[in-house]
């Protein structure tokens, strides 16, 4: 099986999308943030991507449609931070750089 059909992974984003469309934004983002983990133990840059973009696609929606929610980013930037759904999205494309990296520099070994 490759990582991209790992069915724990398929199954946490599954449940980041049916919650987040119930509007429970912030179990949805913790989700996200599971999934965010096993895509990093799979050491799958295809599937951090895909958490970039659906942290994205979330945040977009809460800050369009629900700008005063506490993970919207104007609230995170009215007391001063990022918001967490930024950070992951950070967090995701370093991970994924690290592992294009890691994934170099042991095919310039070999």
């Amino acid at each position: 099986m490759s990582v991209e059909q790992d069915q724990l992974y398929a199954r946490l984003m599954e449940i980041n999308s049916a919650t987040f469309a119930t509007g429970s934004h912030e179990v949805a983002f913790h989700v996200l943030l599971a999934a965010f983990h096993r895509a990093k133990e799979l050491g799958a840059t295809s599937l951090l991507l895909q958490i970039e973009q659906r942290a994205r696609e979330q945040l977009s929606w809460i800050d369009t449609y629900h700008d005063t929610h506490s993970l919207s980013s104007s609230c995170a930037t009215s007391r001063g931070h990022t918001s967490i759904y930024g950070l992951l999205i950070k967090q995701s494309e370093i991970e994924r750089q690290k592992v294009e990296w890691r994934h170099t520099y042991r095919s310039g070994l070999s």
